[in-house]
Parts: C-alpha cells; sequence; structure tokens
C-alpha cells in the first residue's frame, strides 16, 4: 500500500494526503486500501507502461463507465500533469467512449436471445 500511495501522491499531491485524514472509518476500506494500496499500488507500480501511458488508459476507461465526472476530472488533470496535452485527451475519448454502456448492451443483448428477439 506504501507504493501505491507513493505513486498516487506523487500525480496528485497533497490532496492524497488530505483525502486519506478526511476519509471516514466506513470509506477507508474503500478510499485507502482499495484505491490507493490496489488501483495504484498494484497497477501503477508495474513495469511495462510508464505512468503517463497508464493514465491516458485510465482517463478512457473512466470516459467509458459514465457517470464518474469527478473521477474523470481528477484524471485529466493528472493526464496533463503527467505530460498528456488536451489533444491527447481528446483522442482518447472516441475509443474509451465507444465502451460506453458495454455492459448494458450486453444484458440486453441477453435478454433478446432469451426472448428470440431478432434485430435487423
Amino acid at each position: 500500500m506504501a507504493k501505491g500511495i507513493e505513486v498516487q501522491t506523487a500525480i496528485f499531491g497533497d490532496a492524497i494526503t488530505q483525502m486519506h485524514k478526511n476519509t471516514t472509518e466506513p470509506m477507508k476500506p474503500l478510499m485507502i486500501e482499495d484505491l490507493s494500496g490496489y488501483c495504484f499500488g498494484d497497477f501503477y507500480t508495474r513495469t511495462g507502461m510508464s505512468v503517463k501511458d497508464r493514465e491516458l488508459v485510465v482517463f478512457a476507461a473512466i470516459a467509458a463507465l459514465g457517470g464518474c465526472e469527478a473521477q474523470l476530472k481528477a484524471h485529466a488533470g493528472a493526464n496533463l500533469k503527467e505530460g498528456a496535452t488536451k489533444q491527447n485527451l481528446i483522442d482518447a475519448l472516441p475509443g474509451g467512449r465507444s465502451l460506453e454502456r458495454f455492459s448494458e448492451n450486453i444484458e440486453c443483448g441477453c435478454s433478446r436471445q432469451q426472448h428470440r428477439l431478432t434485430v435487423s
């Protein structure tokens, strides 16, 4: 977890220290163990991809999820801090946006199949 907090703080600055300080006890497992320890500690510390590239992938994934505007804004700022350009972020959106509602589409497809509906 320490490596994750180190990487996360290097990217997002003192906001991480303040977030950990202000996180309520019920949220600490999610915000500190899962987010800092797992997401940043496991994924961001792996070899084979720079933090800059990894941050762009995360930005695209968050964009694809939809409904995560606060996280998208934070990771947009992190991307710019890591050296990405605004154009890099714009270019990342079409690929990410094509995955939007992916799980909903799969569920819809399964539902159609169960009811034997065909889509022409």
